[in-house]
C-alpha cells in the first residue's frame, strides 16, 4: 500500500476501471439487448456500455462496448461482514458510490467473482482514490461560519505571490482582475526573460544565478540531452523567478510573520471557492509533516494520503543524473510552502538546479520531484475537476523563450 506508481491514466479515469473492447451481437442479440445489460450494471466483473456511433468512444466506433472490471488494480479483498443495518442492498448502494477514502465495495450474489471467495459482499483498496476527477468537485456545504473562518485563516496566515514576466500584460490584468474577484492581496513579483539585454548580467550578480553556473555547458548539453527544447533560456528564466520570488517571500514571511506562502505564475485561475478548499485541505488533509504542496501536479506520481493529496515520489527507474526527468508530477502553476521551510527548499534547489552538467534538473517541477525523498512534498492531482486552480490556455512563455532564442549564447 505504501508503494509510489504513477496514478491513473487518463482513459479509466473518464471511463472507469475497464477494459473496453467491441461487442459483436451473437445470435438474437441487437442493441436493444445491449442496452438492457447497460441497465443490468455491473455483472460478474463485466458491464457494457452503448453509445449510437461509438458514443464516447471507450471502444472505438462500436456502439456496444464490453468492458472487463479491471480488478487487479484494486485490492486486497476482503469479506465485508454485516454490522446492524447492514444487508446486501447496503453493499449494493456502496457499490454504486464508488470509492471514498481509499475504500470500495463490490458485490456478488455467492461470491460472484470469488475476488473474496465465497463472500457476497468485499472490500477492497483503491491506491488511487486521490486521483478521481469528481474528488474536484466545488466544495459542498459550506457554511457562512465556515466560509467566514475560511477567509479570516486566509488573509491572516497566507502571503501570496504572482509571478509575471513584465511584458505580459494582459496576464497580469488577467491575474489581477481574478485575485481582487476572490478578495486576495497579493504581491507581484517580475518573470525573468533571459533574452533581454543585462537580464543574465543582473542575475549573476544578485545571485539568482550562481557563479559557477555554465550556461554554454548547460545549452550544449541540452541540445544533446534534450533537442525538444531547444534551448534552455526559458526554462533557466523560470528558474531564477522562482527562486527570487522564494527569497522575496522569505524576507516576507520574517516581517509579516505569516506562516504559509502561495506562488502563482502568471497563467493560474483560482476557483471560486479557492479559500474554502484550501482552508479543508490544510485542516483536514494535510499530513503534520508537510513542507511543500503542489496545488495543480499534472502526470501524478506517488502514493495517495487522503482524497485530495497525494505524496510525491520520483520514478527511481529513471537516470539520477538527469533528475528522474520524466517521473510525472510536473507543473509549478500554484505551489504552497511552509514559510519556515522555505530557507532549505530554496538552499536544496540551488545545489540541485544549477548545474550545468545537468540541464534537466533546471525545470523547477523536476528538481523539486527529485528532492522529494528529503522534503516532505505532496501534490494535489490535475485530474481532480475543477479541483483547486486552473490554467488561462495561454500559451507557455518558458517553451517559446526556448525555442526562440536557442542559438544564443548568454556567456558571452
Amino acid at each position: 500500500p505504501n508503494a509510489t506508481r504513477p496514478l491513473r491514466d487518463a482513459h479509466r479515469l473518464l471511463f472507469g476501471d475497464f477494459d473496453w473492447t467491441c461487442y459483436h451481437y451473437g445470435y438474437g442479440e441487437d442493441d436493444n439487448w445491449c442496452r438492457e445489460r447497460v441497465r443490468a450494471g455491473t455483472v460478474d466483473g463485466v458491464a457494457f456500455y452503448f453509445g449510437y456511433g461509438g458514443g464516447d468512444h471507450r471502444c472505438g466506433g462500436c456502439s456496444c462496448c464490453k468492458g472487463t472490471e479491471a480488478i487487479e488494480r484494486l485490492g486486497p479483498w476482503s469479506c465485508h461482514f454485516y454490522s446492524n443495518g447492514q444487508n446486501d442492498a447496503w453493499c449494493q448502494q456502496q457499490v454504486y458510490a464508488g470509492s471514498e477514502n481509499g475504500t470500495v465495495f463490490y458485490f456478488g450474489p455467492a461470491g460472484g467473482d470469488r475476488r473474496c471467495n465465497t463472500c457476497s459482499c468485499c472490500t477492497g483498496k483503491d491506491p488511487d482514490y486521490c486521483n478521481l476527477w469528481q474528488n474536484g468537485a466545488d466544495a459542498a456545504d459550506v457554511s457562512p461560519r465556515e466560509r467566514s473562518e475560511a477567509e479570516r485563516w486566509f488573509d491572516a496566515e497566507v502571503s501570496v505571490f504572482a509571478i509575471c514576466l513584465p511584458d505580459r500584460k494582459n496576464r497580469l490584468h488577467r491575474i489581477t482582475s481574478s485575485l481582487s474577484a476572490l478578495a486576495i492581496d497579493f504581491e507581484v513579483t517580475p518573470g525573468i526573460d533571459f533574452t533581454k539585454p543585462g537580464q543574465y548580467r543582473d542575475a549573476r550578480q544578485n545571485g539568482l544565478v550562481p557563479a559557477n553556473f555554465s550556461f554554454s555547458e548547460a545549452q550544449s548539453t541540452a541540445k544533446y540531452q534534450i533537442p525538444e527544447w531547444g534551448g534552455v533560456e526559458g526554462t533557466m528564466g523560470c528558474a531564477a523567478a522562482h527562486r527570487h520570488t522564494m527569497g522575496i517571500a522569505i524576507s516576507k514571511a520574517q516581517r509579516t510573520k505569516k506562516p504559509l506562502v502561495l506562488t502563482l505564475e502568471d497563467d493560474a485561475v483560482l476557483v471560486h471557492d479557492f479559500k474554502v478548499k484550501l482552508y479543508r485541505l490544510l485542516r483536514s488533509e494535510a499530513p503534520c509533516d508537510w513542507e511543500v504542496m503542489s496545488l495543480k501536479s499534472f502526470e501524478p506520481h506517488g502514493r495517495c494520503v487522503s482524497q485530495h493529496l497525494f505524496q510525491v515520489a520520483p520514478d527511481h527507474s529513471l537516470p539520477a543524473d538527469r533528475c528522474f526527468h520524466g517521473s510525472g508530477s510536473t507543473g509549478t502553476l500554484g505551489m504552497f510552502y511552509r514559510a519556515e521551510a522555505l530557507p532549505r527548499i530554496r538552499a536544496l534547489l540551488k545545489q540541485t538546479q544549477w548545474n550545468s552538467k545537468h540541464p534537466l534538473c533546471l525545470d523547477i517541477d523536476v528538481a523539486m520531484t527529485s528532492l522529494s525523498d528529503e522534503l516532505a512534498y505532496y501534490g494535489v492531482s490535475n485530474n481532480l475537476a475543477p479541483g483547486l486552480m486552473s490554467r488561462d490556455g495561454s500559451y507557455s512563455s518558458r517553451g517559446n523563450l526556448n525555442w526562440n532564442a536557442w542559438q544564443m549564447d548568454l556567456d558571452e
